[in-house]
């Protein structure tokens, strides 16, 4: 077994001595995500339904909700996992020996240009890969039939039919690569 996970299990039983109701679902943020300037090298930062703990020299301590950041207070531990892919934590260990938790984001945003472009690019590609397909179901229905009115008319019975279906698709595919392309872009 690592090191880590050792610790992990260490930190979890101690954890469960302190907090009697500790369910499965205990996360170890990684090391990478936390910035400290005085977090020393054994101190790990963990979080379950109860909230943010950390594991120091002096053993497991629960972070009070008033120590944290509105933004992760009573969140699932699925909701800290997405914001632990994207942003980073800020862990300050204060005079007293308690722990303050609060939001150090990473991410880029606002770019408006991008995002214009990339709402752009989302419906274009949306509706040609919808419109593209009815087109290609035509040709082939010309081929199959040697006859140029087959494909007219299946070309039209199917826009009629799949046109409101593809258009709805690509306004989603438009917001989609709006928000894509603002936050790839983000303030120059």
């Amino acid at each position: 077994m690592s090191k880590r996970f050792l610790l992990y299990l260490l930190a979890c039983v101690s954890i469960a001595a302190t907090a009697a109701d500790l369910t499965e679902s205990t996360m170890l943020i990684p090391r990478s995500r936390i910035l400290s300037s005085n977090m020393k090298e054994g101190t790990h930062l963990f979080y379950n339904k109860n909230g943010f703990f950390v594991h120091d020299e002096d053993g497991v301590k629960e972070i009070p909700s008033y120590d944290t950041a509105q933004l992760f207070r009573n969140r699932p531990v699925e909701d800290i996992a997405r914001y632990t892919v994207m942003n980073k934590f800020a862990l300050n260990r204060m005079s007293d020996g308690e722990y303050r938790i609060s939001t150090h984001g990473e991410l880029k945003g606002g770019g408006f240009l991008g995002a214009c472009f990339g709402a752009f690019i989302g419906k274009a590609v949306v509706s040609l890969i919808g419109h593209g397909t009815i087109a290609l179901i035509s040709i082939g229905a010309t081929a199959v039939t040697f006859n140029p009115g087959v494909g007219w008319l299946t070309a039209g019975a199917l826009e009629s039919w799949l046109c409101p279906a593809i258009e709805a698709a690509s306004i989603k595919g438009a917001i989609g690569g709006g928000i894509l392309g603002g936050t790839i872009t983000g303030p120059v």
